[in-house]
């Protein structure tokens, strides 16, 4: 059953400068459906929670109130820190951190048992080495939210390279515009197995759940297995035997 947890008179609906944008609006009704499905109890219940890009960290109040043992909210732009420090005051067990994802990475030694990204992959165009951050981070679950392209049961992996990527400013409205890129949902899954994670997310077609076709959103939960894809570099530099010869 989804639960309603922000209302329109939320703090961290009316200090969120993306209502005022034009598509895809944050509203109360956009947080409680989005973080249903991304942040269900089965990932957050008693677990450690690690959100990187978290801007005003809705998913941590989120996760806290849903039982979550500690949350980890990481994000880049300092006027969305600044404020997801504020509204989370109230909680002992939120950890609020200004930095850019994959420095903070490098730089901590922690895991946490689920670690999120939602609506950041699309503005890298290095998408693995954040995938590749997020997972080593994780010792149980990645949960992603991303804008993808094209036909939600296409079986051939693509990835669009976008040279008009937005990402939203944090003290206007406005938008940071650049290099880009979205990744379809067997891509994704494809590159998850090969960081040693599995979709478990629903029994819809590839896995997929929530899929909201007119704006080219998914939400997919992923759950490590150490059972990954072996790579060709990995094979080059273990020396291991090719598949066939010709």
């Amino acid at each position: 059953m989804e639960r309603i947890l922000f209302k329109e008179d939320s703090p961290f609906v009316l200090n969120d400068n993306r209502r005022n944008r034009k598509h895809n609006p944050t509203t109360a009704d956009s947080l409680n459906k989005r973080f249903s499905v991304l942040l269900p109890k089965s990932v957050v219940k008693d677990q450690t929670v690690l959100d990187l890009g978290a801007c005003l960290g809705q998913a941590g109040y989120w996760a806290l109130v849903n039982g979550a043992s500690s949350y980890t909210g990481v994000e880049l732009q300092q006027d969305y820190a600044d404020k997801m420090k504020t509204l989370l005051a109230d909680f002992d067990n939120a950890e609020c951190i200004e930095s850019g994802i994959v420095e903070f990475c490098e730089s901590d030694s922690r895991q946490w048992d689920t670690v999120v990204l939602s609506g950041v992959l699309y503005g890298f165009l290095d998408y693995y080495s954040i995938l590749k951050a997020a997972t080593d981070k994780a010792k149980k679950f990645v949960v992603i939210d991303m804008l993808s392209f094209g036909d939600k049961l296409n079986t051939n992996p693509m990835i669009s390279i976008k040279l008009n990527q937005k990402l939203n400013a944090a003290n206007d409205n406005a938008s940071y515009i650049g290099i880009g890129c979205r990744i379809n949902p067997i891509a994704l899954s494809i590159l998850m197995q090969s960081l040693g994670f599995k979709c478990v997310n629903s029994d819809l077609p590839l896995d997929l759940k929530n899929y909201k076709e007119s704006e080219r959103r998914y939400i997919s939960q992923f759950e490590r297995t150490e059972e990954s894809l072996i790579t060709l570099q990995d094979k080059l530099k273990n020396k291991s035997n090719p598949n066939f010869y010709w």
